[in-house]
């Protein structure tokens, strides 16, 4: 092995000759690292460009309603055309996100102050708890013509804010927190109270439904659960450790 390597040798098959090439391995290590610098340089001029060409977002107010008391809650019409507020003056207010301007003649007067809202899912119909010592409710009124069609007695409400929703096949049902650790189901249509859900051991502040399964809802309480309720069957789950 060592004749091999020998640098006396003059023959140019020798293993000397074919280990040092014309520009040296020092010379390929050089061309090497500068075609690696080269291409980290143009994937960095890449970058620039991608972030030259995103364009830049600019979020400010485009309009301030006075509102003179202090908000409760607030939604949306899923129209997009109609802002719904309920305030401390219990009043619930419409206004006109076209046109920026209040619709007072849609205004409704609680007797009552109204602590939270929600709306259906086609926009026509819209819930508000009522706080009350002597007898809380959930009003349910018509949108578009600010008349009461209807209410939901049982549930508990003096201290807090318990908020509601429609839900389940074509909203038929209404479900609400409460302050006695219960969530409570109606009827939406006939306003019969359908059952009363035991398991929370603190109030019952807040529920949603599921809507993409009619027959699951879920509900938030102040013991630190959020309980998932759901037709009396089994439910798959998949208990699959994430990897």
């Amino acid at each position: 092995m060592s004749d091999a390597v020998n640098d006396d040798d003059d023959d140019d098959g020798g293993m000397g000759t074919r280990l040092q090439p014309s520009g040296g391995i020092g010379a390929e290590e050089d061309d090497e690292e500068a075609d690696r610098s080269g291409a980290g340089d143009r994937a960095g001029e890449e970058e620039e460009d991608r972030g030259e060409r995103q364009p830049s977002v600019v979020i400010k107010c485009t309009h301030t309603f006075v509102h003179g008391v202090r908000v409760n809650d607030l939604a949306v019409t899923p129209d997009g055309k109609t802002l719904v507020v309920i305030c401390t003056e219990r009043k619930v207010r419409f206004y006109d996100l076209n046109k920026l301007s209040e619709m007072e003649e849609r205004q409704i007067v609680e007797n009552e102050t109204p602590t939270s809202l929600s709306l259906s899912a086609d926009g026509n119909r819209l819930l508000v708890n009522i706080s009350s010592a002597s007898q809380p409710q959930i009003h349910a009124w018509d949108v578009h013509s600010s008349t009461l069609v209807n209410r939901y007695c049982g549930q508990r409400q003096i201290r807090f804010v318990i908020r509601s929703c429609f839900g389940g096949h074509e909203d038929m049902f209404v479900v609400s927190g409460s302050e006695d650790n219960n969530v409570y189901l109606w009827n939406r249509h006939s306003g019969e109270l359908l059952a009363t859900l035991q398991g929370h051991t603190k109030t019952v502040n807040s529920v949603s439904w599921c809507p993409a399964h009619p027959a699951l809802f879920v509900s938030a309480s102040d013991d630190n659960t959020i309980r998932v309720w759901g037709a009396a069957r089994e439910v798959a789950v998949d208990s699959t450790p994430p990897p």
